[in-house]
């Protein structure tokens, strides 16, 4: 089946003009019948070429070894660039338009979705280095959050094919969640902030107004042939939320999975957030779980606030959610390395 690019895709491909960009032989086309998730790769040539970008702007970053990437590839050649948040945008187009073997990133989670978005389009792999708190991605590539470790790794890569997901003309690669996570996510943004004092007050300000509205908001979501169902906050999870919670390197299936909460009061968002602290939040009540390959969503606006991969953003057209199978391309520890490295530890 013939996928349509998102509108985000779209627009990258035509400022940067990798559709007309010769292909090298070494890069792994993201649609390609021969690459398999579980297929035995090539021989790596020995003039391997890879472009590194850095958001020094990141959690761990500044722990990246230059040095020891290369004594981990000592054939390959490689071009670094390293760059504040705010030039993450011009190093990747210079990254993916040269065209190398790989593109490798050190960063957080919001700097990997970025690499991840050009990958789909371009079909060059990247490997996503843990650089940031979180590092959700790289765990799911390297099994870990240690970047030493990782870099170390680097030999025994390869090639895998992650599945996307799709809502409204963006690509979502963890999760996509509706309803009361916006005004959550724009409270860590917050906390971020260099500004703390005077964006966490606001932040907070505007967490306070939104508790009632998101209480009473109504999502609508159904799947294909079913009965519209209601929620106050909506997940849906690519593979699954344990993929999030416990991101590694072992298969969870070809699916979304949804997460369906109703909470009517501040009492019973309190109750449930103790149930999730626990570890008991899959037997709320107040929690629906389901799965499936697309979801159909209503959402009480034109353009939500939506949030992807942690980013929030606001979206139009956003009214289906639907999965795209092993559309990002990735250089990763094999699964059944990473599952026994996970026994071992």
């Amino acid at each position: 089946m013939e996928v349509t690019p998102t509108a985000s895709e779209q627009r990258y491909a035509t400022q940067s003009g990798v559709n007309d960009a010769p292909v090298a032989e070494d890069v792994i086309a993201s649609n390609s019948p021969a690459i398999s998730r579980d297929a035995t790769p090539p021989q790596k040539s020995q003039h391997s070429s890879y472009v590194v970008v850095v958001n020094n702007g990141a959690g761990s970053s500044s722990r990246f070894d230059q040095k020891g990437l290369k004594a981990a590839l000592p054939d390959a050649t490689f071009d670094v660039l390293s760059v504040a948040p705010s030039g993450l945008d011009a190093a990747f187009d210079k990254a993916f338009n040269d065209r190398p073997s790989a593109v490798i990133v050190v960063g957080g989670d919001g700097t990997a979705r970025n690499a991840a978005a050009r990958a789909v389009v371009t079909g060059i792999p990247v490997i996503l280095m843990p650089g940031g708190t979180m590092n959700v991605l790289p765990k799911i590539i390297f099994g870990h959050g240690d970047l030493a470790r990782a870099t170390t790794e680097l030999p025994m890569l390869r090639p895998r094919l992650l599945d996307v997901g799709r809502i409204g003309g963006e690509s979502f690669f963890l999760s996509a969640a509706f309803g009361f996570p916006g005004p959550m996510t724009r409270l860590r943004e917050a906390v971020r902030s260099q500004h703390k004092f005077h964006r966490i007050w606001q932040a907070a300000g505007a967490l306070l107004q939104n508790i009632g509205p998101s209480l009473h908001c109504r999502i609508g979501w159904r799947l294909d042939g079913m009965k519209w169902r209601n929620a106050h906050s909506l997940v849906i999870a690519v593979g699954g939320l344990e993929r999030i919670l416990a991101p590694g390197g072992e298969e969870h299936g070809h699916h979304l999975e949804i997460a369906s909460l109703r909470i009517r009061s501040v009492w019973q968002m309190l109750f449930f957030g103790a149930a999730f602290l626990s570890g008991g939040w899959r037997a709320s009540p107040r929690l629906r779980i389901a799965r499936a390959q697309q979801v159909d969503i209503k959402l009480p606006s034109r353009r939500p606030l939506v949030v992807l991969d942690g980013e929030p953003m606001r979206i139009s057209r956003a009214n289906i959610v639907t999965l795209d199978r092993d559309a990002l391309p990735v250089l990763a520890i094999p699964r059944d390395a990473t599952s026994e490295a996970t026994q071992r530890a």
